[in-house]
C-alpha cells in the first residue's frame, strides 16, 4: 500500500443516484477528482454502481453489482427495488413475503457502494482514509424525512455524512473545470428518478443559512419526480404497439397491467433503448417479455424526442420559472447540464430555445453522470480551518416558573460541540415529554430568553413517550451534539423508566472557515 501521509487524507464524495451511484475522491496532489470503481466495475458498469436491492423468494438479499450480474431486475421484477431514492417516505416495502424499511434498503446499498470503493482503493494502491466521513449529494426537494433516513443509514455504517445539495455539487465541479469561474449559473439536473433545477450565485460570505460556495436566492430552486423513469414509462407505452412480430393476445393482455413482470421487462427494454439513443439516430433492440422470445422494437431519434418532449418541456419551463423568480430572465449566466438524461441532445436544444440570449458556449455539459460525485469529492477535499454555528440552539423550558428558551448550544461555538442537561416533568401522570428546539441568534451559554427570541424548528422536535404514566418531577436526560459536518444529534433518556432512548439526527446549516477565505 502507498503510505504517503497525504494520500491517507483523501475524502470521499458520493452521488447516491436513483439508477446508478458513483463514489468519487480527489488526491491532494492531483488537480481533478476521479471515480472509485474497481476494475470489474469499470469494464462492466461504466455508468456507476447499480442502485438496486433484490430479495428473492427465499429472502436472500443481494444488492448493486451482485444483483445486476444475476439479471435480477429483468428476471425477478417482484423482488427488486430500483428507485429507492424516490420511495423514502414509504413506511414499508414488501418483496414477496418479506418487508423492508427504506432505511434498511438504503443502508445495504450504500454498504455495498463503500465496499466497492475500498476495493478500488486497494487496486489503485490508495490508502483507505482513517476518517470515516463522506459528502453525499441530495436533491434540493428532499425534506427532513429523506435527509434523516440518509443520515441514519450512514450512522449505522459508522460514517459521518454531510449532505450537499446536488445542484451546488455540480456547480462546484463545473467551476473547477472552468478557467473563468462563473458568478451565476442555472443548473438543469435530470437523472433517472428526480429532476432538480436551481439558480445559483457565487457566495463569498458563507453563513449558517447559506453555508456553501454557491447560494440559491429565495424561490431559486424547484424540482419534481418526472425524470428518466417517466421517459422510460412513456417510451414503453409508445413501443408497446410497435413490437415486432405482433404479440399474441395473451401478451397484449399482460402488458395492460403495469405490475406484471412482462410490463416491467418492457420498461427495462425502453430504458435500454433510451440510453442507446444518446448518440444514435435509430436503434433496434431485441428482447424477451416473460416466456415470449425473439421480440424487437425500433425507435428513431425523432420518435424518442416526441415521446420525451412533454416531460422535457415541463422541466425547461420550470427552469425558466426559477430564473424569472430570481429576476434574472434577461441577465447573462451559464447553464450547466447534469444527470444521465442530459445526454439527450434535445435537452440542450430545448434550453437554447427557452433562453435565446444565452450563448451556446455557456450551455455546458461536462461528465453529466459524474458531475455531482466529482463536486462532492471536491467539496470534501477543501481544507477546513474550523466549523461553527452562526446562531445557537435553545430548548423551550421553564425558569422561575416562566416559559423561556434555555440555551443548549451557544451561537458561534466551534464544532464539534455536545452538552447534557436534565429536565423534570411538570405534571402528574405525564405520559410523554416533548422537546421543542429553537434557533436563536447571539445566544450565550446559560441564557434564559423569551420564547419570541427564537425561531421554532419543527423538524428538530423530539417526543419521548414513557412506558407508563410518571409522577411530577420525573427527571430525563437531554443530550444534544452538533458534529463538524453539521449533523445535529438529539437524544432523550428517561434513565430506565421506559427502558429506551428516543433520538433524532438532522442535517443543519453551519459556517465553514477555510484556508484562503
Amino acid at each position: 500500500m502507498n503510505n504517503n501521509s497525504e494520500t491517507s487524507q483523501i475524502k470521499l464524495g458520493l452521488d447516491f443516484g436513483t439508477a446508478y451511484s458513483v463514489p468519487a475522491y480527489k488526491l491532494p496532489d492531483k488537480n481533478d477528482p476521479d471515480i472509485l470503481l474497481d476494475t470489474e466495475t469499470r469494464d462492466s458498469f461504466s455508468r456507476g454502481i447499480p442502485s438496486i436491492f433484490w430479495s428473492d423468494k427465499s429472502g436472500n438479499v443481494r444488492v448493486g453489482i451482485d444483483a445486476a450480474k444475476r439479471n435480477a431486475e429483468w428476471n425477478d421484477t417482484k423482488g427488486v427495488v430500483r428507485s429507492i431514492k424516490t420511495r423514502l417516505r414509504e413506511e414499508k416495502i414488501k418483496l414477496y413475503d418479506k418487508t423492508y424499511t427504506p432505511q434498511y434498503i438504503v443502508t445495504e446499498i450504500i454498504r455495498h457502494i463503500l465496499d466497492m470503493a475500498y476495493q478500488a482503493m486497494e487496486e489503485d494502491d490508495i490508502d483507505i482514509p482513517k476518517e470515516k466521513s463522506i459528502v453525499m449529494g441530495v436533491p434540493v426537494k428532499f425534506g427532513n424525512t429523506e435527509r434523516e433516513i440518509l443520515v441514519e443509514a450512514m450512522k449505522e455504517l459508522e460514517y459521518d455524512a454531510e449532505l450537499l445539495p446536488e445542484p451546488i455539487a455540480a456547480a462546484i465541479y463545473y467551476a473547477h473545470r472552468n478557467t473563468n469561474k462563473f458568478e451565476r449559473a442555472l443548473v438543469f439536473d435530470m437523472g433517472a428518478g428526480t429532476f432538480d433545477t436551481a439558480f445559483l450565485e457565487k457566495n463569498d460570505n458563507p453563513s449558517a443559512k447559506n453555508p456553501y460556495p454557491y447560494r440559491c436566492p429565495e424561490g431559486g430552486f424547484d424540482g419534481n419526480l418526472k425524470a428518466g423513469d417517466a421517459v422510460d414509462e412513456a417510451l414503453a407505452e409508445y413501443i408497446k404497439d410497435r413490437i415486432s412480430p405482433k404479440p399474441p393476445k395473451e401478451l397484449e393482455t399482460a402488458l395492460m397491467e403495469k405490475n406484471n413482470m412482462e410490463y416491467r421487462q418492457l420498461l427495462l427494454a425502453a430504458r435500454h433503448i433510451k440510453e442507446k439513443m444518446s448518440d444514435q439516430f435509430i436503434f433496434t433492440h431485441n428482447f424477451s417479455l416473460g416466456t415470449y422470445n425473439g421480440l424487437s422494437a425500433t425507435v428513431t431519434k425523432e420518435e424518442l424526442e416526441k415521446v420525451a418532449a412533454p416531460i422535457i418541456n415541463e422541466a425547461v419551463d420550470m427552469c425558466y420559472s426559477v430564473v424569472e423568480k430570481c429576476g434574472m430572465q434577461n441577465e447573462d449566466f451559464s447553464i450547466i447540464m447534469v444527470g444521465g438524461m442530459s445526454n439527450l441532445m434535445m435537452i440542450k436544444e430545448a434550453l437554447a430555445r427557452k433562453f435565446p440570449h444565452i450563448k451556446e458556449k455557456n450551455i455546458q455539459k461536462k461528465n453529466p453522470t459524474r458531475a455531482v460525485a466529482y463536486g462532492c469529492a471536491l467539496y470534501a477535499e477543501q481544507p477546513v480551518v474550523s466549523r461553527r454555528v452562526a446562531f445557537g440552539y435553545a430548548v423551550a423550558s421553564y425558569y422561575d416558573n416562566k416559559s423561556v428558551l434555555s440555551v443548549e448550544i451557544p451561537a458561534d461555538v466551534k464544532l464539534p460541540y455536545d452538552v447534557e442537561s436534565h429536565y423534570a416533568t411538570r405534571h402528574q401522570n405525564q405520559e410523554a415529554v416533548e422537546f421543542r428546539i429553537y434557533e436563536v441568534e447571539n445566544a450565550k451559554a446559560g441564557d434564559h430568553l423569551p420564547i419570541d427570541h427564537g425561531r421554532y424548528c419543527d423538524e428538530l422536535a423530539v417526543v419521548h413517550r414513557f412506558n407508563r404514566p410518571v409522577p411530577i418531577g420525573t427527571e430525563v436526560t437531554f443530550r444534544i451534539e452538533l458534529t463538524e459536518s453539521g449533523i445535529l444529534n438529539i437524544s432523550v433518556d428517561d434513565n430506565g423508566i421506559a427502558g429506551k432512548t428516543t433520538s433524532k439526527s438532522v442535517q443543519v446549516g453551519i459556517v465553514r472557515e477555510r484556508n484562503g477565505g
